[in-house]
Formats: structure tokens, C-alpha cells, sequence
């Protein structure tokens, strides 16, 4: 009788066992000196402090054209520029934060339009923070001062408006395919400041909170605490991270996370000198901040059309012209250290890079230069 048993179901459901364990495994890959580990669908990529041999380049950058200098194709006053976005076509948006517009030039630099004016009627906006791109191809307005959400059409005429939440901090919100919009948003509950990562519908009711962090917590105040940072990737999902914490997350368009890119680092310390330039410039209140240590591990990030990403450091040339940034490849590789020049962190599209600049006598203005890529030599 016992001969008569078949050993094949048996041994069927031990490989299945055997292959479900195995899928709950690490699986863990070396590229040079990047390590790559995959558990349950989420890949880890852990970079050294310096760019993988097999992947380091070296970013050449041309000056083009200045837009709102003299040396610019067309003189065009930027009195406050402070954000820029470039479309598909490569038409320049450049937010002047004073003028309350956006000011609209063609690839080649040459003025075009404004778009805005202040006020608080219909097409009117209070105060302009950053913009962006609609899926519909028209233009977002984050009007922080009236709380509202302006949309225009690529050629600046008025749509509608939304009501956006009243909160204190509201930044670049992203609409994506599905009418959904992400935004960062600052909250106070009793003696507490948090910073959010909020999905919203496109009508701004909100729908979930993909991450939160404290920030602050009266009466304390760190000047360079955590901040979330967050930009839409190409497939529908989002790119996000804190500051405090060298660790990119990649969302799918489902909000599943799928990549992780983590990167080693010496954390920068923050100098008398920063301090003291800082709360100079700001006026805080010298009783109720604390400065930490060290600065976070990174300020800020952006992608470029190849999906390369550009993470902007604390740390700045000597004459602080400009940042370093650390630059990934689209797999999450660490390729590249490079110098930028800019005030703010700039805009990659269209093998450019649009930057915010400030002349010698500190006039504002924004320079284009082409980038191409090279193989690193050493």
C-alpha cells in the first residue's frame, strides 16, 4: 500500500514552498561598488561616497544666452525670478516673484509674453510660488498668498480656479494623468509644525497622506531641519525624499513603492559663518532657533528628460555662486559630481539647464546653458 504512493505531489508542493521562500529572499547584486538588493519587488540601490567607475561622466556645460542681463538677447526685467519650468516645445516660464507673473521667452531667449497679474479676480493671482505642467498642457499657478490654484492655457489665457488648502507652507503641486494632485503642505497642530506629502483630488478634497515628518515644535526652530522634496516621475508615479535623509523613493503610478536609492555621505557641518549670514538676512528670532549641527544631506532634486537625477547639496562654491550636486543615473547609479552655478535649483529639459543667477552688482537674471555628457577619464 505505502508503495503505491506518488512522490510528485509531494515534491510539487516542496518546490512551491522552496520558491515562495525564495521570493522572500534578498537578492543582491554588485555592480563595481554599487550594491543593488531586491526584497518583495523593492530595489534598494546603495551608492559610495564617490561615482561607480563603470558609470562616472563628467558634465560639460556652454554658456548659450542670458535672459534679463545685458549680455541676453533681449532686455527684459526680472525683478524677483525665482522659478523656472520649460515645456515640451522649450518655451522658458520664468516666476517673478515681485511682478506677481510669469514671463514666458521662446528657446532662443527672445521675450514673448507675460501671464498673471496681481489682484484677486478672476485670472488674478495674489502671490506666485512655483508652477507647473498640466497633462492637459496647461499651466498651474501655486498662488500661496489667496490659498487658490490658478490654471491658464500654455498661451497665458485664464481658465479656472481651485481653493487650496489654508494651510502655512504649500508647495509644488503636480497634477499627474489621473487628475490627481500631489502637493507638499506645512500643518500646525497645537505646538507642533509638520510637514506632509498629500495626494488630492483634482477638485482639492484630500484623498491620503503618503508621508509626514515634525519639523519644528514650538519654541524650537532648526533653520535647516527636515523639508520633504517630491517631483513627478515619467511612468505616472513620484520621486520623494527627506532632506535629513540621504534615501530617494520611487513610487509606481499605483503610489507602490519600487526603487529605493540610497547614497553614503560625510555629513557638512554648519559653520559660524552660515549662521551668523542667516540670521542676519532673515531677522529670526535669536531666542527661539536652534541650528543643528550639521546641514541635512541634501537641499533639493530634479530629473532631466533622460531621467538622470540631480540632487543640489548645501555645499556651495567659496563665493557661493553655486551648488554641488551629486548627479544618478536613470538606473539610480551615482555618475557624477558637478558644480552648477545659480541661486536656486534649476531647470533640466532639452539637453539644457536653465539657471537663476545673480550679477556682480546682485541684479537677478537667468542663464541657459547646453549640457552633454562624457566619459570620465579618472
Amino acid at each position: 500500500m505505502f508503495n503505491s504512493i506518488r512522490p510528485f505531489p509531494l515534491i510539487a508542493v516542496l518546490l512551491i514552498i522552496l520558491s515562495a521562500s525564495a521570493a522572500r529572499m534578498d537578492r543582491i547584486l554588485f555592480l563595481g561598488q554599487t550594491k543593488i538588493t531586491t526584497k518583495d519587488r523593492l530595489v534598494v540601490i546603495r551608492n559610495r561616497k564617490k561615482p561607480a567607475p563603470e558609470v562616472k561622466a563628467e558634465l560639460v556645460l556652454k554658456e548659450e544666452f542670458a535672459i534679463g542681463a545685458e549680455a541676453g538677447p533681449q532686455m527684459v526685467t526680472l525683478e524677483d525670478p525665482t522659478y523656472i519650468a520649460v515645456g515640451d516645445d522649450g518655451l522658458i516660464y520664468v516666476v517673478d516673484r515681485k511682478a506677481v507673473q510669469v514671463k514666458v521667452f521662446g528657446p532662443n531667449g527672445k521675450f514673448l509674453r507675460s501671464i498673471g497679474k496681481q489682484g484677486q479676480g478672476p485670472g488674478e493671482v495674489g502671490g506666485i510660488r512655483d508652477i507647473s505642467f498640466t497633462p492637459s498642457r496647461e499651466i498651474l499657478v501655486n498662488d500661496t498668498r489667496s490659498k487658490r490654484l490658478h490654471y491658464f492655457t500654455l498661451e497665458g489665457k485664464f481658465l479656472r480656479t481651485v481653493t487650496a488648502p489654508g494651510t502655512i507652507g504649500f508647495d509644488r503641486p503636480s497634477q499627474d494623468q489621473r487628475g490627481r494632485i500631489f502637493a507638499v503642505q506645512t500643518a500646525i497642530v497645537m505646538d507642533r509644525a509638520t510637514s506632509e506629502l498629500v495626494e488630492f483630488t483634482a477638485e482639492m478634497k484630500k484623498v491620503r497622506t503618503l508621508f509626514s515628518i515634525q519639523i519644528a515644535k514650538y519654541p524650537d526652530f532648526n533653520p535647516v531641519g527636515p523639508q520633504i522634496r517630491f517631483l513627478p516621475a515619467a511612468d505616472g508615479g513620484l520621486i520623494w525624499g527627506v532632506t535629513t535623509l540621504y534615501e530617494i523613493n520611487v513610487l509606481d503610478a499605483d503610489g507602490q513603492p519600487g526603487k529605493k536609492i540610497l547614497k553614503d555621505y560625510d555629513p557638512l557641518p554648519v559653520t559660524k559663518k552660515y549662521r551668523d549670514k542667516l540670521m542676519k538676512e532673515s531677522g529670526y528670532d535669536p531666542s527661539y532657533v536652534k541650528f543643528s549641527d550639521h546641514f541635512p544631506a541634501f537641499l533639493d532634486f530634479r530629473n532631466d528628460d533622460d531621467g538622470r537625477l540631480y540632487i543640489r547639496l548645501y555645499e556651495t562654491t567659496p563665493d557661493e555662486s553655486g551648488h554641488v550636486y551629486d548627479i544618478f543615473d536613470p538606473e539610480g547609479q551615482y555618475m557624477a559630481r558637478a558644480v552648477i552655478k545659480g541661486t536656486r535649483t534649476p531647470a533640466f529639459r532639452h539637453g539644457r539647464i536653465y539657471t537663476i543667477e545673480q550679477a556682480p552688482d546682485g541684479t537677478p537674471f537667468v542663464r541657459v546653458y547646453s549640457a552633454s555628457w562624457k566619459k570620465a577619464t579618472s
